[in-house]
């Protein structure tokens, strides 16, 4: 059994559907429809009930899914150690959403490497990729944004998680700008700079914010990305009102070049949680994590 079919597997099992399992592995739907049938080819069984929509792994298949996610760690591993001798264990990835890739991560990767002989590499990516490319094995710790009353969901005890530093999701505006937005929100509209629903942020702007808005408001998104640095920048061009990490924007509020409007508008409880698998770990990684939940490296406590 190859690793890839492995992989294939595991992004059926964490995927709702076939065609989200195949964005996961990079193929057309057409073509990981092949692979998966190749597979079934070379060890002599379906492993998917196509009977059922969404298409979904076998009940015998879907049985050994703890099994085929131990193999797939321990072979990719073992691979990374093979192909890389010593280097792979002195060298830990980061894996990490963009506004803390640009507002946290360097502390903590400095704070790490001033301690211990490790090189690191650090990924920047959106919510939901950070987590799989940590369950997938291409990151070693992830570091992502929770919201403060709902827990990460973790795949059984393969990951755990450490609350590192506070860091709310505040509305922000360029202060030159003020009184126009202020204007036209007592005109009934409300400008704002939105993010995609599909990214972590988006679903909490439609979800936990919009409804916390005053109703009577016509919400007009004047500008859409899922990048927290460029609605930082459009707000600070005076696009539109931004919520963005408050690490993200601490600097821009110190220098006056943004103010906060909250309790005018609702700001998010978030917090930053660093996360890694349980098994294979080097004793790099060991170390690191232990730097990372002592304290020593962590972020301060964002003042909200």
């Amino acid at each position: 059994m190859r690793l890839e079919w492995l992989d294939d597997l595991i992004a059926i099992m964490d995927s709702a559907t076939l065609s989200e399992a195949a964005q996961r592995r990079h193929l057309t739907q057409p073509a990981f429809s092949r692979r998966i049938r190749t597979i079934e080819a070379a060890v002599g069984i379906d492993l998917l009930d196509r009977s059922r929509k969404p298409v979904r792994l076998t009940p015998s298949a879907g049985a050994h899914e703890a099994r085929i996610r131990d193999i797939a760690q321990a072979l990719r591993v073992l691979r990374d150690e093979l192909g890389r001798g010593d280097t792979r264990s002195r060298e830990i990835v980061f894996a990490s959403q963009h506004a803390i890739s640009t507002a946290i991560a360097p502390r903590l990767v400095c704070a790490i490497t001033d301690s211990l002989d490790v090189r690191v590499r650090l990924r920047s990516a959106n919510h939901d990729d950070c987590y799989s490319l940590l369950l997938t094995r291409k990151a070693d710790i992830a570091l992502l944004f929770q919201l403060d009353d709902e827990p990460l969901e973790h795949h059984g005890q393969l990951v755990e998680s450490h609350r590192l530093a506070r860091d709310p999701l505040v509305p922000v505006i360029a202060p030159e700008h003020r009184q126009t937005f202020q204007r036209q929100t007592r005109q009934g509209v409300l400008r704002i700079i939105g993010y995609p629903r599909e990214v972590f942020l988006g679903e909490v702007l439609h979800r936990v914010l919009k409804p916390q808005l005053d109703p009577s408001l016509t919400v007009l998104c004047v500008a859409e990305t899922a990048l927290t640095t460029a609605a930082l920048e459009f707000s600070l061009a005076g696009a539109g009102l931004a919520w963005v990490p408050l690490s993200l924007a601490s600097k821009a509020l110190a220098t006056g070049e943004l103010v906060r409007l909250d309790p005018e508008f609702p700001l998010v409880s978030m917090c930053v949680s660093a996360l890694r698998t349980t098994r294979g770990n080097s004793s790099s990684i060991d170390s690191a994590w232990k730097l990372l939940t002592a304290g020593d490296t962590r972020p301060n406590e964002v003042d909200s």
